[in-house]
């Protein structure tokens, strides 16, 4: 994004200058491996537990809604599980907080909305879970990019209805990255 009063200066005053375009919405990092699982609406939190249960992941589980977020976040904890949940409306003084947690380890999963989908690096996310699949192409990438960062590798599930089959196949057109079908891992005993 370079506006072309800048590039016009950059051409007058430097010498052989050139300009690289990279396409950031286009870029899947390769050491993220990426796989959907079709699973029914009401059946998404078991589906998410599970996941939790046998993966152990340090995770970022997306939401489309803040609401989404609130509601999530509080039926995991009532659960056990170590979560957090982080969206505009928090205050600055409390989305610090619940960074500082994640990024500790006190805090496993984090659910969020795209607030946290760019200009967020935490080290160590494992997993970014698309518990509701973007309705942009674009903001699926910028999600998975929380994942498979500094050579370590990632992975990337996302949740499909069979209502949103569309928004996948959006998804892997524009990605052309292979996002594979999986299952809901099975539990212990």
């Amino acid at each position: 994004t370079l506006p072309g009063e800048i590039r016009d200066l950059a051409v007058e005053h430097m010498k052989e200058p050139q300009q690289i375009n990279i396409s950031e919405e286009k870029l899947v990092l390769p050491s993220t491996e990426q796989a959907y699982i079709n699973v029914g609406r009401k059946n998404k939190i078991w589906a998410l537990c599970r996941i939790l249960d046998t993966e152990k992941p340090k995770a970022i589980v997306f939401c489309q809604t803040k609401r989404m977020v609130d509601i999530l976040a509080r039926s995991l904890t009532s659960y056990g599980y170590p979560v957090a949940a982080l969206h505009g409306d928090l205050t600055q003084a409390r989305r610090e907080k619940v960074l500082d947690d994640f990024r500790s380890g006190k805090i496993k999963v984090l659910i969020a909305t795209d607030v946290a989908a760019r200009g967020l690096d935490i080290e160590g996310v494992t997993h970014v879970i698309n518990y509701d699949i973007p309705d942009n192409p674009e903001v699926y990438v910028h999600r998975i990019g929380r994942t498979g960062r500094a050579g370590k590798e990632g992975k990337a599930i996302t949740f499909v209805t069979s209502q949103e089959e569309h928004l996948l196949k959006g998804i892997k057109d524009f990605s052309g990255a292979g996002v594979a079908h999986t299952e809901v891992p099975e539990g212990p005993g």
